[in-house]
């Protein structure tokens, strides 16, 4: 096999692993001096907690924007002089 059909082989590895969502388990457990401790491995006395989705939101679809700049101001002129 050649190294581009390694690196095929590896990226499409790459890929597959990537693209599996995440689901762990976490548990939960206090310490003897009160600290409340988050973990992936259970522990004696520790309670697994359900862990919620994470929320995502959506793109808004993208719209047609045309750039008009602002019209620019006429300087006043003078049309009298007095004294």
């Amino acid at each position: 096999m050649d190294y581009a059909g390694i690196m095929r082989i590896l990226l499409l590895l790459i890929s597959f692993f990537t693209i599996l969502p995440v689901a762990a388990e976490v548990y939960r457990s206090v310490d003897e001096d009160g600290e409340v401790i988050y973990t992936d491995k259970p522990s004696p006395g520790a309670e697994q907690i359900e862990v919620d989705e994470v929320q995502t939101i959506d793109a808004p679809a993208e719209q047609d924007f045309e750039y008009t700049p602002p019209q620019k101001e006429q300087p006043q002129a003078y049309t009298k002089l007095g004294m």
